[in-house]
């Protein structure tokens, strides 16, 4: 004889209630109802309460950026500060070491060359008569002494010349320029006068030395 197959016996869910019975229609409205007024007590509260983002933003302290710089943290207060690059320091402006003054007639020009600590020797004064020009120059000597290992010292010099050029008048002579060297030197000579422009003539160009020297530079030593 075959076993007979094996069988579970009906289950059917049954209500939170008292009673071990099915659930009925009545039963399941009532706990429709119990769902439903919980939930609603559950928005309330949660409509009471804060909101937890809200609380969080409130409590989370301002953003620190970082200067590219220097690795700093900066406050936002400082951010426009930051992006706001610092104005360059004024240029300071320096005084010159020639001082032009004119004569009373107007005729004549007076160089002032303050050039404190240059000795005589150390200074120089030209004259070209083509094309009628002063030079002016100088030499600073600048002397360093550095010690170095087992007691030596070494001394490094340093020596840099100067040069000023003065334009003068067409024709200038040598005699008509005064040099004096005082506590500075001073050289007066003729002012530039504008004068409008001569049209050219072809010259005939003449062969051999010219027949009267004042064509070469001297030296200004009226001191």
């Amino acid at each position: 004889m075959a076993p007979e197959p094996f069988s579970t016996p009906p289950f059917h869910s049954q209500a939170s209630t008292s009673s071990s019975g099915p659930v009925t229609p009545d039963d399941s409205e009532s706990l429709d109802r119990v769902w439903s007024a919980v939930r609603k007590a559950k928005e309330r509260e949660m409509q009471a309460s804060p909101s937890k983002i809200k609380s969080l933003e409130r409590g989370r302290s301002p953003p620190i950026l970082h200067s590219p710089l220097r690795g700093l943290p900066l406050e936002p207060s400082m951010q426009s500060a930051a992006r706001v690059p610092s104005p360059a320091p004024p240029l300071r402006r320096q005084r010159s070491i020639v001082e032009f003054r004119e004569s009373s007639d107007g005729t004549r020009v007076t160089a002032k060359f303050d050039i404190p600590g240059i000795a005589k020797e150390d200074m120089n004064v030209t004259y070209h008569p083509f094309p009628a020009r002063l030079e002016v120059s100088w030499k600073t000597v600048k002397i360093t002494e550095r010690e170095i290992e087992d007691g030596m010292s070494v001394r490094d010099i340093e020596e840099r010349t100067v040069c000023r050029t003065i334009p003068l008048p067409d024709g200038t002579r040598f005699d008509e320029i005064e040099a004096k060297l005082q506590r500075r030197l001073e050289l007066t000579y003729p002012k530039m006068r504008a004068a409008r422009a001569k049209p050219r003539t072809p010259t005939p160009q003449r062969r051999g030395p010219p027949r009267h020297g004042g064509s070469e530079s001297r030296t200004l030593d009226a001191w």
